[in-house]
């Protein structure tokens, strides 16, 4: 699914309180000097850039499936942690800025410390294009990085609650990869929403939440707590129908997900 005209676009913002500002070429320059925080692997990957106190991912173009991908999955999620009361770990979206109606960025919280100034070094990226990127920052590390580190359990359910809803939904870059732990503060956070399809042929609960193969570390961590995972009945599901549909989730796929992680013991 992509948005069709603008109006999908300004109706999904207004439905999920998400100011859109509009923004000058000056504005985009300064947004494409920001450095970036990893290496981009793929032509098709959208550039992170850091600034100060907050994060851009783009550029976008409307029509681009990605973009709503982007948008409409992480509010998926919100959704489904709201209506079932639930904690929910996404990253907050500030914004989305908007030049001549052609180009989109959306800004994004920061989630480390924005006092700590990164150190810089350039960067030549998969398509030859230079880029300032930060070094490695210690305190704001991917989760499959940092697995060692999660001593708290119910944080370590909160990750698997998580990834069970990418799951549900069939968001495809799934996994620990996609949730970064903020060291200093203890905290995770879901990025990344833009991918669909989830993982081929699981043969455990954990591999239907996480498409990297699992690793003695990564099992030992969290397959304790799997079954605290919330699974939503099937009841539940066709009761909030309509609400799947606004992010254009056919719920009778999300129930079949459902029953299917329910077959493994």
């Amino acid at each position: 699914m992509s948005f069709r005209k603008f109006e999908d676009l300004n109706a999904l913002c207004d439905r999920e309180n998400l100011p859109m500002f509009a923004i000058s070429q000056e504005r985009i320059d300064q947004i494409t000097a920001l450095p970036v925080p990893n290496r981009r692997c793929s032509t098709y990957k959208k550039f992170i850039r850091v600034d100060r106190d907050c994060v851009y991912k783009g550029p976008y173009t409307l029509f681009e499936k990605k973009f709503y991908r982007e948008l409409g999955n992480k509010f998926a999620i919100d959704m489904l942690c709201r209506k079932f009361n639930l904690p929910n770990i996404n990253i907050s979206i500030q914004s989305v800025l908007m030049f001549q109606y052609s180009i989109f960025y959306i800004k994004y919280d920061k989630v480390h410390s924005p006092f700590l100034v990164p150190r810089l070094h350039d960067h030549r990226d998969c398509v030859g294009v230079t880029v300032k990127m930060i070094e490695k920052i210690h305190n704001c590390l991917k989760v499959c990085d940092a697995e060692e580190l999660l001593v708290d359990v119910e944080v370590r359910k909160s990750i698997l609650q998580h990834l069970y809803f990418r799951y549900l939904l069939g968001i495809g870059d799934i996994g620990t990869h996609n949730i970064l732990f903020d060291h200093d503060f203890k905290q995770v956070y879901g990025v990344d929403f833009e991918e669909m399809g989830g993982v081929r042929n699981p043969n455990t609960k954990l591999e239907c939440l996480d498409k990297k193969k699992d690793s003695l570390k990564k099992k030992m961590i969290f397959e304790p707590y799997i079954n605290s995972i919330w699974q939503p009945s099937e009841q539940e599901l066709e009761e909030i129908e309509e609400d799947l549909k606004n992010y254009f989730i056919d719920s009778k796929i999300v129930i079949r997900r459902m029953k299917y992680f329910k077959t493994f013991v």
